[in-house]
């Protein structure tokens, strides 16, 4: 799940890591079709309906904003930022 990212706050400086912010998770990527409770139950125990996702974090520590360079790139882009 890709989250779009907002402007950088005043004062934050931007640092591109990879290792801290790239994370991969297991999802629930199949659906059944029937929006009942008792068949989505059913699908959500079912281990064949997951996968890996990659997953695009940020972390604040102190003035720093670390992010991954996907992320970076959507910032950069969207705020014109350096």
């Amino acid at each position: 799940m890709i989250q779009y990212p907002t402007p950088v706050p005043a004062g934050f400086k931007l640092k591109v890591n990879d290792f801290l912010c790239f994370v991969k998770e297991s999802k629930q990527i199949r659906f059944p079709k029937s929006k009942k409770k008792r068949i989505r139950k059913k699908w959500t125990k079912n281990k064949k309906n997951y996968g890996i996702v990659d997953v695009h974090k940020a972390f604040y520590d102190g003035d720093d904003l670390f992010v991954s360079s996907f992320v970076y790139e959507k910032i950069k882009s969207y705020s014109g930022a350096k």
